[in-house]
């Protein structure tokens, strides 16, 4: 019997895409679903392969940006200067 329970239960949470309900929606969701419905009417939809493209874009720009970004961090923590400052500035901290 415990076998069974549990076959049920991972049915039922493998099947929850197919669950039908009632979801509940705050005022911010509802208004983003009604501005996301007249975006469609209106034509303002993307092609998967044009939403790809940009996603591909965007992605390798952030790429590009975080390389430089650890570029920058690796250079500033494995640099060290070849001779100490002769009047080093007081730590702010």
């Amino acid at each position: 019997m415990k076998k069974g329970y549990i076959i049920e239960e991972i049915n039922r949470i493998l099947d929850f895409e197919l669950e039908e309900g009632i979801f509940k929606l705050n005022p911010k969701q509802r208004a983003r679903i009604f501005e996301a419905k007249e975006e469609y009417k209106a034509g303002k939809v993307l092609s998967e392969n044009e939403a790809n493209k940009q996603i591909q874009e965007w992605l390798t720009s952030f790429q590009a940006t975080s390389s430089v970004q650890n570029v920058m961090v690796s250079i500033n923590y494995t640099s060290s200067p070849l001779t100490a400052p002769t009047n080093p500035s007081p730590s702010p901290w």
